[in-house]
């Protein structure tokens, strides 16, 4: 959880140069496997907007579905007229949880950042 909190700053400090907002699209992160913890779609989405509208030079704005890839996630983020879009999966494995994502620049199509994070269902909220 500490990496996506780092990846907040990440982007943070990359968006604090642009002159105006940079508009984000938080896409539901997709799960891998079996759905037998489909919360932590939307908390992992909503952790991230809490962290990214604190940040002035950020316009962070969300979708309902997730990403089913790349091209998925380009589409809404064109379709949303956002500059970044923030998606990926998680995989919960009895007490574990692991969380893969990548950050993209919707204009040259390409991943700028990316994330992955493993701990317990229990330090998913940890500070």
């Amino acid at each position: 959880m500490k990496r996506l909190v780092f990846l907040s700053l990440v982007l943070m400090g990359t968006f604090a140069m642009a002159a105006a907002p940079a508009k984000v699209l938080l896409v539901p992160f997709d799960s891998v496997g079996p759905v037998d913890k489909d919360w932590v779609s939307k908390a992992l989405q909503q952790n991230l907007l809490a962290e990214l509208s604190r940040v002035n030079s950020v316009q962070a704005v969300t979708q309902e579905r997730p990403a089913k890839g790349m091209d998925d996630a380009l589409k809404a983020a064109s379709a949303a007229s956002a500059d970044y879009v923030v998606f990926g999966s998680y995989q919960a494995v009895e007490g574990d949880l692991r969380i893969t994502g990548q950050v993209v620049d919707v204009n040259k199509k390409q991943a700028i950042a990316g994330l992955k994070s493993t701990c317990a269902h229990r330090d998913l909220f940890g500070s």
